[in-house]
C-alpha cells in the first residue's frame, strides 16, 4: 500500500480525532500526538487484514472472542471491534513532500 500519513492512519484503524472522555490522562493524549504518521511524504505499507478491539485509545489485534464477549457485555459503547489493515512493515518516503495519492495493489503470496 502507497499512502499518505493520515489515509493510512485512517485505514489502520487510528482515530483522527477522539472523545476528551476516552483519555484518561495527560500521558495518553501526548502519546496519541506522538504515535500518529507524519501528514508530508508518503508512507509504504504491507498490510493484512484483521479485527482490531479497541479499548477507548488501546488497541488490540485479534482477541480471542470470549475476552471480546466479556468486554463488550460490560460497556458495548467503550469496547468496540472492526476490520482493519495492520501494517506488518512500513517505510516514510519523501519527508517534506506534500501528496494526495491513495494506491493500492494486492500481492498473492503462495507457498
Amino acid at each position: 500500500m502507497l499512502a499518505n500519513g493520515r489515509q493510512l492512519d485512517d485505514l489502520t484503524g487510528r482515530p483522527r480525532a477522539m472523545n476528551v472522555s476516552q483519555l484518561r490522562n495527560f500521558d495518553e493524549y501526548l502519546g496519541l500526538l506522538r504515535d500518529a504518521r507524519d501528514a508530508d511524504g508518503l508512507y509504504l505499507a504491507v498490510v493484512e487484514r484483521t479485527a482490531l478491539f479497541t479499548d477507548n485509545t488501546a488497541t488490540t489485534v485479534e482477541l480471542p472472542g470470549s475476552f471480546e464477549r466479556i468486554a463488550r457485555s460490560t460497556d458495548a459503547a467503550r469496547y468496540q471491534r472492526r476490520e482493519a489493515a495492520v501494517p506488518l512493515w512500513e517505510s516514510h518516503l519523501l519527508p517534506g513532500r506534500l501528496f494526495n495519492v491513495n494506491l493500492r495493489r494486492s500481492l498473492k503470496i503462495t507457498d
